[in-house]
């Protein structure tokens, strides 16, 4: 009887383990899906010359989508357990900061804006700072 429940408990420890690790894989694949368009969104915006806010958002966004990436590598290779909470502290901050910084940044916002009223198939009126729709004088803020 004890033979088999350990059996039984090897078997949901190994499964378990594999959820974990889908689920893990399905985060990063999900992370880096999304930030990647959202480079490609403000990316844009360099196009009309040099913005230090854009490129900082950029590389922030990058370190967000390595450090998912490269959680598990540092968790296997460091030994010491305070330094191992540190590093996932350290993600997770940078990870729910993410949130908040594109209304830190106004060149960031405004590409976010500029790509909202594109989307609804309107033009980005810089005078009013609104949106302007085609074939309406509706605008959208």
């Amino acid at each position: 009887m004890k033979m088999i429940l350990g059996k039984i408990f090897n078997i949901i420890k190994t499964i378990s383990i594999l959820i974990v690790i889908c689920l893990y894989a399905l985060f990063c694949f999900f992370i880096t899906a999304f930030l990647s368009i959202n480079i490609l969104t403000v990316g844009f915006g360099l196009r009309d010359g040099f913005d230090w806010q854009i490129i900082i958002y950029i590389i922030y966004l990058a370190m967000i989508i390595l450090g998912s990436l490269s959680i598990p590598w540092f968790l296997f290779f460091i030994k010491t357990k305070i330094s191992k909470i540190f590093i996932v502290l350290i993600y997770l901050i940078l990870f729910f900061s993410y949130f908040y910084t594109h209304s830190l940044l106004p060149s960031v916002k405004e590409q976010y804006d500029l790509g909202r009223c594109a989307d609804w198939g309107g033009r980005w009126d810089s005078i009013e700072d609104k949106c302007i729709m085609p074939n309406s004088k509706k605008t959208r803020k």
